[in-house]
């Protein structure tokens, strides 16, 4: 065993002109180290452009990678939030690995509409997956999970997180959660209409003339945003500035 261990291979990826680590030993981890600039260059495009120092909240923070290039691109404050166990285990090892924990915290929640107990319906626990639903069975394209298992786990909205926690509060946020981003949006009103929040950047996949994404850009008009036209029809997201 500490031969395996001492075995673990360690990718070493290069983006924005940062050396970002991270733990190999999983597919899905691997996964998306190789595509990190592939799969989202509208994320890395946001990160670049916010300010030094910004405070960021990551809300479906999968293994770490957008929440470590923007420690390591713009020296800001990181709170992750992946519910997943298993992949919340390789966040927590990505942050080690970079020796970033003075900017970057984990959390093991998850956020909603409300705050209660629920499962997350995972697709498989291989860290890394994505693809789960917090109490939904229902992807973010209307299909159903093939759920493989229900993990427990404890889900707040924003706004009660906040009055609970005092945490330190976010400048721009990243919220991609396959699915639920509407309810996010709903639990967390009072807290992403503050005038402190500057810009926030949400996943918008899926057929865009549905009720869940004019939903979405309806509730982001509400609390005084304006969307960003994407820069290329097959991005994933959608920047809203206020």
């Amino acid at each position: 065993m500490r031969v395996r261990e001492g075995l673990k291979e360690v990718i070493v990826v290069r983006s924005g002109g940062e050396l970002i680590r991270f733990d190999g030993s999983t597919r899905w981890g691997c996964y998306h180290t190789w595509n990190f600039d592939l799969n989202e260059p509208d994320t890395i495009e946001w990160i670049d452009a916010i300010p030094d120092r910004a405070c960021v909240w990551d809300i479906g923070a999968n293994i770490g990678a957008f929440a470590l290039y923007a420690a390591l691109r713009r020296q800001a404050q990181v709170l992750a939030f992946e519910p997943a166990g298993s992949t919340f285990a390789l966040l927590n090892r990505n942050i080690e690995l970079n020796g970033v924990s003075n900017q970057v915290t984990g959390y093991c929640v998850a956020f909603a509409g409300e705050t209660r107990l629920d499962v997350l319906n995972m697709a498989g626990t291989g860290a890394g997956l994505s693809m789960h639903g917090f109490g939904t069975e229902w992807d973010q394209f209307g299909k159903k999970i093939e759920t493989q298992y229900q993990q427990g786990a404890i889900g707040y909205s924003v706004d009660e997180f906040v009055e609970r926690f005092s945490p330190r509060l976010p400048t721009h946020i990243k919220i991609d959660v396959d699915g639920i981003e509407a309810d996010i949006l709903r639990g967390g009103f009072k807290t992403f209409s503050r005038p402190t929040v500057r810009s926030m950047i949400v996943e918008v996949q899926g057929e865009q003339n549905s009720v869940r994404i004019q939903e979405i850009f309806a509730l982001m008009r509400e609390m005084g945003f304006t969307p960003r036209d994407k820069a290329a029809p097959e991005y994933r997201n959608v920047v809203f500035d206020k």
